[in-house]
C-alpha cells in the first residue's frame, strides 16, 4: 500500500524500482539456472551428453532404414546394429536418479524389443509386429522423458 502512493506520488521511483528489480533478477537467476532439475536428455558431463545424443541419432537412422528396408538381409544387418547402439545408449547415466530410472527402463524394453527383432530377422520371421514393438516402445519412453 504504501509502496503504491510512492510510485503514484514519484513517478521516478516506478524506474528506479524497476532498475532494481532487474538487477536482482539478473544476480539471481544463474543460481536459478545452476538448480534446475536436469531435463531427460540431460547426461552427467557434456560430453557424454553430446555421445548419448550421437547414439539416439544413429539408432534412429538405423531404425528408419530398418522401416523402410525391403531386403531381408539388410534389415537383419541393421537390427544388429540397432542392438549395438540400444546396449550403448544404456551405459549411460542421466544426472536426474528418477529421469535416469525411466531411462534405464526403456533401455531394458527396448532391448527386448531389438532381440526380438533380430531373432524374427534371423528366423525367417514377419518382421511388421516386432518393427511395431520397436516403435512403441520408443514412443512411449520419449513421451514419458520428454524428448
Amino acid at each position: 500500500m504504501i509502496m503504491n502512493h510512492l510510485m503514484i506520488k514519484h513517478p521516478w521511483l516506478r524506474i528506479v524500482m524497476g532498475f532494481i528489480v532487474v538487477f536482482a533478477v539478473t544476480l539471481v537467476r544463474p543460481t536459478l539456472a545452476q538448480d534446475h532439475a536436469p531435463l531427460a536428455h540431460e547426461s552427467s558431463s557434456g560430453e557424454h551428453l553430446e555421445e548419448l545424443e550421437d547414439i539416439m541419432k544413429k539408432m534412429g537412422k538405423t531404425l528408419k532404414a530398418i522401416r523402410k528396408g525391403s531386403d531381408r538381409a539388410d534389415i537383419q544387418k541393421d537390427a544388429v546394429q540397432l542392438q549395438e547402439y540400444v546396449g550403448m545408449a544404456a551405459q549411460h547415466q542421466l544426472r536426474d536418479e528418477e529421469e535416469n530410472a525411466y531411462f534405464q527402463e526403456g533401455m531394458a524394453e527396448l532391448m527386448k524389443a531389438v532381440d526380438q527383432l533380430v531373432q524374427a530377422s534371423e528366423n525367417g520371421e514377419e518382421l511388421d509386429e516386432a518393427i511395431r514393438q520397436v516403435l512403441s516402445v520408443r514412443k512411449k519412453y520419449h513421451d514419458m522423458l520428454g524428448v
